[in-house]
Protein backbone atom coordinates (compact mmCIF):
# COMPACT_ATOMS: atom_id res chain seq x y z
CA UNK A 1 0.00 0.00 0.00
CA UNK A 2 1.78 3.38 -1.30
CA UNK A 3 1.87 5.75 2.20
CA UNK A 4 3.82 8.72 1.21
CA UNK A 5 3.95 10.69 4.62
CA UNK A 6 2.64 9.86 8.09
CA UNK A 7 1.33 13.20 8.16
CA UNK A 8 -2.08 13.81 6.71
CA UNK A 9 -1.42 17.47 4.68
CA UNK A 10 1.56 15.71 2.71
CA UNK A 11 -0.32 12.43 1.85
CA UNK A 12 -3.73 14.04 0.93
CA UNK A 13 -1.74 16.61 -1.07
CA UNK A 14 0.33 14.08 -2.68
CA UNK A 15 -3.06 11.96 -3.63
CA UNK A 16 -4.80 15.01 -4.54
CA UNK A 17 -7.66 13.01 -2.14
CA UNK A 18 -8.75 14.62 1.09
CA UNK A 19 -8.97 12.05 3.56
CA UNK A 20 -6.66 9.41 2.04
CA UNK A 21 -3.97 8.76 4.22
CA UNK A 22 -6.95 7.46 7.13
CA UNK A 23 -8.50 5.10 4.29
CA UNK A 24 -5.15 3.96 3.31
CA UNK A 25 -4.56 3.26 6.96
CA UNK A 26 -7.93 1.78 7.71
CA UNK A 27 -7.71 -0.61 4.60
CA UNK A 28 -4.24 -1.85 6.10
CA UNK A 29 -5.75 -2.73 9.37
CA UNK A 30 -8.42 -4.36 7.45
CA UNK A 31 -6.01 -6.11 5.26
CA UNK A 32 -3.98 -7.45 8.20
CA UNK A 33 -7.23 -8.38 10.07
CA UNK A 34 -8.25 -10.71 7.09
CA UNK A 35 -4.85 -12.73 7.38
CA UNK A 36 -3.11 -10.90 4.29
CA UNK A 37 0.49 -9.64 4.25
CA UNK A 38 0.89 -6.06 3.80
CA UNK A 39 3.81 -4.00 3.04
CA UNK A 40 3.91 0.19 3.53
CA UNK A 41 5.93 1.63 0.45
CA UNK A 42 6.87 5.16 0.70
CA UNK A 43 8.11 6.33 -2.88
CA UNK A 44 10.15 9.40 -1.69
CA UNK A 45 10.47 12.89 -3.53
CA UNK A 46 11.31 16.25 -2.41
CA UNK A 47 8.02 16.81 -1.19
CA UNK A 48 8.14 14.14 1.44
CA UNK A 49 11.96 13.24 2.06
CA UNK A 50 11.51 14.84 5.34
CA UNK A 51 8.99 12.52 6.52
CA UNK A 52 10.60 9.29 5.46
CA UNK A 53 11.03 8.45 9.14
CA UNK A 54 7.69 9.22 10.43
CA UNK A 55 6.37 7.15 7.20
CA UNK A 56 8.49 4.27 8.80
CA UNK A 57 7.83 4.53 12.26
CA UNK A 58 4.15 4.24 10.93
CA UNK A 59 4.65 1.04 9.66
CA UNK A 60 6.24 -0.37 12.37
CA UNK A 61 3.37 0.93 14.50
CA UNK A 62 0.82 -0.93 12.15
CA UNK A 63 3.20 -3.96 12.19
CA UNK A 64 3.74 -3.98 8.37
CA UNK A 65 7.02 -4.17 6.49
CA UNK A 66 8.47 -0.74 4.66
CA UNK A 67 10.49 -0.15 1.46
CA UNK A 68 11.11 2.88 0.10
CA UNK A 69 11.77 3.83 -3.23
CA UNK A 70 13.58 7.05 -4.45
CA UNK A 71 11.98 6.28 -8.24
CA UNK A 72 10.21 8.99 -9.45
CA UNK A 73 9.24 7.84 -13.34
CA UNK A 74 6.96 9.73 -15.74
CA UNK A 75 3.48 8.73 -15.86
CA UNK A 76 1.61 6.03 -17.62
CA UNK A 77 0.65 8.45 -20.24
CA UNK A 78 4.12 9.61 -21.02
CA UNK A 79 4.24 13.21 -18.72
CA UNK A 80 7.16 14.05 -17.48
CA UNK A 81 6.38 17.12 -15.47
CA UNK A 82 6.57 15.11 -12.09
CA UNK A 83 10.26 14.26 -12.67
CA UNK A 84 11.30 17.34 -10.83
CA UNK A 85 10.15 15.65 -7.73
CA UNK A 86 13.06 13.64 -7.85
CA UNK A 87 15.37 13.68 -4.76
CA UNK A 88 18.92 14.66 -5.00
CA UNK A 89 20.60 11.36 -5.89
CA UNK A 90 23.72 13.00 -3.72
CA UNK A 91 20.74 12.98 -0.60
CA UNK A 92 20.84 9.00 -1.14
CA UNK A 93 23.37 7.47 0.19
CA UNK A 94 23.47 8.85 3.66
CA UNK A 95 19.44 7.47 3.82
CA UNK A 96 20.67 4.03 2.22
CA UNK A 97 23.20 3.99 4.45
CA UNK A 98 21.09 3.78 7.73
CA UNK A 99 20.99 0.18 9.09
CA UNK A 100 17.70 0.60 10.54
CA UNK A 101 16.03 1.16 7.30
CA UNK A 102 18.28 -1.27 4.78
CA UNK A 103 19.52 -3.48 7.51
CA UNK A 104 22.66 -4.46 7.05
CA UNK A 105 23.94 -1.38 4.98
CA UNK A 106 26.85 -2.83 4.05
CA UNK A 107 25.72 -5.93 2.41
CA UNK A 108 22.77 -3.72 1.31
CA UNK A 109 25.35 -1.20 -0.32
CA UNK A 110 27.71 -4.11 -1.84
CA UNK A 111 27.60 -4.24 -5.32
CA UNK A 112 25.73 -7.64 -6.69
CA UNK A 113 27.17 -11.06 -7.07
CA UNK A 114 27.90 -12.43 -10.44
CA UNK A 115 24.87 -14.16 -12.23
CA UNK A 116 24.41 -17.50 -12.34
CA UNK A 117 22.41 -20.67 -13.73
CA UNK A 118 19.78 -20.24 -11.02
CA UNK A 119 19.53 -16.63 -11.24
CA UNK A 120 18.85 -16.61 -15.25
CA UNK A 121 16.11 -19.01 -14.74
CA UNK A 122 14.30 -17.25 -12.11
CA UNK A 123 11.77 -14.83 -12.19
CA UNK A 124 13.51 -11.25 -13.11
CA UNK A 125 10.26 -9.16 -12.22
CA UNK A 126 7.98 -10.24 -9.39
CA UNK A 127 4.84 -8.81 -10.71
CA UNK A 128 1.93 -10.80 -9.88
CA UNK A 129 3.98 -13.38 -7.59
CA UNK A 130 4.40 -11.68 -5.01
CA UNK A 131 2.85 -8.41 -4.68
CA UNK A 132 0.06 -6.95 -6.11
CA UNK A 133 -1.40 -3.45 -7.07
CA UNK A 134 -4.87 -2.34 -6.28
CA UNK A 135 -6.15 0.67 -7.81
CA UNK A 136 -8.50 2.96 -5.93
CA UNK A 137 -10.89 1.59 -7.61
CA UNK A 138 -10.49 -2.22 -6.38
CA UNK A 139 -8.99 -3.49 -10.00
CA UNK A 140 -6.22 -5.58 -9.59
CA UNK A 141 -2.86 -5.56 -11.76
CA UNK A 142 0.35 -7.33 -11.38
CA UNK A 143 2.09 -4.12 -10.80
CA UNK A 144 1.07 -0.84 -10.78
CA UNK A 145 2.72 0.29 -14.31
CA UNK A 146 1.46 -3.10 -15.98
CA UNK A 147 -1.53 -2.54 -16.78
CA UNK A 148 -3.20 -6.01 -17.16
CA UNK A 149 -6.35 -6.09 -15.44
CA UNK A 150 -6.28 -9.26 -13.42
CA UNK A 151 -9.34 -8.96 -11.17
CA UNK A 152 -11.48 -6.74 -9.18
CA UNK A 153 -11.75 -6.46 -5.31
CA UNK A 154 -14.68 -4.89 -3.74
CA UNK A 155 -16.49 -6.98 -1.08
CA UNK A 156 -15.36 -10.03 -3.46
CA UNK A 157 -12.06 -12.61 -2.54
CA UNK A 158 -9.10 -11.28 -3.91
CA UNK A 159 -8.27 -13.51 -7.46
CA UNK A 160 -5.83 -17.00 -6.71
CA UNK A 161 -3.25 -18.68 -8.98
CA UNK A 162 -4.11 -21.54 -11.01
CA UNK A 163 -3.56 -23.41 -7.46
CA UNK A 164 -6.24 -21.42 -6.05
CA UNK A 165 -3.66 -19.99 -3.29
CA UNK A 166 -4.41 -16.43 -2.86
CA UNK A 167 -1.44 -13.70 -4.20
Amino acid sequence: MSVYSHRPEIHDAITKVPGSLKRTVDSIKFLKSQGLKVALSNVLMTVNQQDERGTHALAKQLGVSYTLDPTVTPKIDGDTSILNLRVDPENLDELFADDELVGNSGEFCRPPASVDEEVMEGYSCSAGHSACYISPYGDVFPACSFRCRRGMCGGRSLPTSGTGRRR
